[in-house]
């Protein structure tokens, strides 16, 4: 794919909507390595190919949104390539703007990404968060989980213990159990965490 031959000056790629496939057809290997320039990639309701593209070469690229399909018995973690994005502070993988069922989150899935400062993991099916899954990221000031009905409030301690050692200012979990569930509570511990 030699699209973007020429384009070396290019900061903002929108590339969402074209039903671009997997593999080798559609993302060539070292496709975007002429958009070393590139500050912001969208890739959002394309066919999930997280994968099997290569953004090794975007050392600019601060925001990146993309969709995420990982097996359901599988537990999801970013490639140590993304470690090279170290600008890279915006990630946006929301099943609410493109495709994402992620699952299960554990300490390994952002080791390569602790840089990054707003995430979007909300419409994501995801059912848990690991203890020790945000730790490493002490720069998160955004963190979207919503709508994430099978995660409910039993994920959320979790969360909460790793996100007080953090820069978090933002956290948005509507709609994280289902709206039939009887007696939800909320334990003042998990919040606790949260305060001061």
């Amino acid at each position: 794919m030699r699209s973007f031959e020429g384009l070396n000056e290019l900061h903002s790629l929108d590339i969402s909507s074209n039903n671009l496939s997997s593999g080798n057809t559609s993302y060539q290997n070292g496709c975007f390595s002429p958009l070393r320039k590139l500050e912001h990639l969208n890739l959002k309701k394309n066919k999930p190919t997280e994968d099997q593209i290569d953004f090794s070469s975007l050392v600019s690229l601060k925001s990146l949104r993309i969709g995420i399909i990982a097996d359901k018995e599988d537990v999801f973690v970013f490639r140590k390539e993304y470690s090279a994005l170290k600008h890279l502070t915006i990630l946006d993988v929301s099943g609410s703007t493109g495709k994402c069922s992620i699952h299960n989150l554990i300490t390994e899935t952002f080791e390569s990404l602790i840089q990054i400062e707003q995430l979007d993991l909300s419409s994501c099916n995801i059912e848990t968060i690991q203890r020790g899954t945000f730790i490493k990221m002490k720069n998160i000031t955004d963190l979207d989980i919503s709508d994430n009905f099978c995660l409910q409030f039993k994920g959320f301690g979790n969360v909460t213990h790793d996100l007080q050692f953090s820069a978090i200012k933002v956290l948005k979990l509507n709609k994280i159990h289902l709206a039939y569930h009887l007696n939800t509570i909320l334990p003042t511990d998990v919040l606790k965490l949260l305060c001061c």
